[in-house]
């Protein structure tokens, strides 16, 4: 089994190829296996920081980019939205439009390492006629990286903003050495994933939020100081619909619930098929959809409670936000609550059916998901029994699952809301929120069921190490080879057929003696 000794192993192989590189003055690897280790430790979340990640990406800034001051204002309304994921399913939409309501000037910088530009959202920029600098900073030559990322500099500074706003998942080396090298702009980081590590906190001079379990890990885990940090809950985008495809069984006079996740969200409890099998076998007008991955889990789960007519999988669809429309309620994930499925459901005003516990509830209130800011706006459920009742009013009485439908809707922040506060907060007219959600978060619970989980979905860990390694990976981290081959053989075979079949023979047979030797 996958453990955490052999994570701290990946970690300190990489860190230590980090600081021979450093040396070397290779500096477009350093960015790429700075990546790779923030790639991996997202996806473990055994550390939130690392002082020597920021130190690095710091003496990069000062001895290759050189640090520069801007000459603007503060108080002049122009601002750099620098965006590394550039998808209306994370933020960027909802901080353009804010910042186009609140009549800013601005430029948009798209790092497109990784995500490509949605289309929607180039549309909104293209169509106010907001400046567009979009480059691809997956470079591997320090000449033409460092080069590119003092023309980057180059382009903030002669904007002149006073403020700048970065939009980044875990990984961004590059953008965050350019945010290093910046001083006389006011540096904000929306947070998207405030469950997991990432780089580039200490060139940032203000964290924006979405919900107060984020406030706790920033101040707790990251060591944040909590006057850096604002609370500013999102609203769901829908602007569009694909046109609804239909639900493959004939739904006239049947309930219907749907639950929708990554197979992750699920993953840690068996509360999710418990549930699923009291309903539908004490209902049989009730019929279930499921919009994700089909899994092994969730198949045995059907045969066996004899579901096939009530626990319909769909798979993944592009008419996502339909399908959700053209349901009765929505059932949560459990024990890792949804963000966009509940935000979605509470736009059409389906009740959602949610259950928590008393010892994690910051992590799982969907109140928090939605922006509600009133302490008595609950929804979810600590006690299974109550919840079932719950349940069973929503199916006996439409009048009350219209006005449960309504209530979950009015806690939903709105994009009037949404936009007045963040003028409030760059304009420095609020404070950072000094209300903070005082309930327990169990993060060493969290811990371990990431390491479970990485043992369930292992490619995750290893495409991206794949990726920046290669063949040395063989002998560079040779512990985590091994557990693959005695693991998972199928993607030992997988690994082997891309990479050893390249090496001499006798270098092959090495190779397995060495991974024999480190088990």
């Amino acid at each position: 089994m996958l453990e955490l000794r052999h994570i701290k192993r990946i970690y300190k192989r990489i860190k230590r190829d980090i600081q021979y590189n450093l040396q070397h003055e290779n500096i477009a690897r350093v960015f790429e296996l700075i990546d790779t280790y923030a790639d991996v430790s997202q996806r473990i979340n055994d550390i939130f920081r690392d002082d020597d990640i920021e130190k690095w990406l710091e003496e990069i800034a000062e001895h290759y980019i050189h640090v520069t001051e801007n000459e603007s204002t503060t108080d002049c309304k122009k601002v750099i939205f620098y965006d590394q994921i550039g998808s209306t399913v994370c933020l960027s939409l909802q901080y353009i439009r804010a910042l186009i309501a609140n009549g800013y000037e601005i430029l948009y910088i798209f790092e497109s390492t990784c995500y490509s530009l949605y289309p929607t959202l180039r549309a909104e920029l293209e169509s106010h006629n907001i400046g567009i600098y979009s480059f691809n900073s997956d470079i591997r030559n320090t000449k033409t990286v460092l080069s590119l990322a003092k023309q980057v500099q180059k382009v903030i500074l002669d904007f002149a903003p006073s403020k700048l706003i970065i939009h980044s998942p875990a990984f961004g080396a590059f953008g965050a050495s350019v945010l290093y090298s910046l001083k006389g702009i006011t540096r904000y980081r929306i947070v998207p994933g405030d469950h997991h590590f990432y780089i580039g906190y200490n060139c940032i001079d203000y964290f924006l939020e979405f919900r107060n379990f984020g406030i706790k890990v920033a101040t707790e885990e990251r060591h944040i100081d909590r006057k850096f940090i604002f609370l500013l809950p999102y609203y769901p985008i829908i602007d569009k619909f694909v046109d609804f495809q239909g639900f493959p069984v004939d739904i006239k006079n049947k309930i219907c619930f749907a639950a929708a996740g990554a197979p992750y969200k699920f993953y840690g409890s068996d509360y999710f098929f418990r549930f699923s099998k009291w309903l539908l076998h004490t209902y049989d007008n009730c019929i279930l959809f499921f919009i994700g991955s089909y899994t092994k889990d969730l198949k045995s789960f059907i045969e066996k409670e004899h579901l096939e007519n009530q626990f319909i999988f769909l798979g993944y669809r592009k008419d996502f936000t339909t399908c959700i429309q053209n349901v009765d309620i929505l059932i949560n994930s459990y024990p890792r609550s949804g963000g966009l499925v509940c935000q979605t459901a509470a736009y059409f005003e389906k009740p959602i059916v949610s259950y928590t516990t008393d010892n994690d509830a910051t992590s799982r209130s969907v109140r928090a998901i939605l922006g509600a800011e009133k302490n008595d706006s609950s929804i979810s459920f600590t006690v299974e029994s109550e919840l079932k009742k719950y349940v069973d009013n929503l199916i006996f009485d439409l009048s009350f699952r219209i006005s449960e439908g309504k209530r979950v809707k009015s806690m939903l922040q709105t994009k009037e809301n949404f936009d007045s506060r963040l003028e409030d907060i760059l304009s420095n007219k609020i404070k950072p929120d000094s209300f903070v959600d005082n309930r327990t978060c169990n993060l060493d619970n969290r811990k371990q069921i990431y390491i479970q989980l990485q043992n369930y979905f292992l490619p995750t860990i290893l495409e991206g190490l794949v990726k920046c390694y290669g063949v040395s990976l063989f002998w560079k981290i040779p512990s985590l080879c091994s557990f693959v081959m005695v693991h998972h053989r199928f993607l030992f075979k997988q690994f082997c057929a891309n990479y050893l079949k390249k090496l001499p023979k006798f270098i092959q047979n090495a190779i397995r003696e060495k991974f024999k030797k480190s088990l």
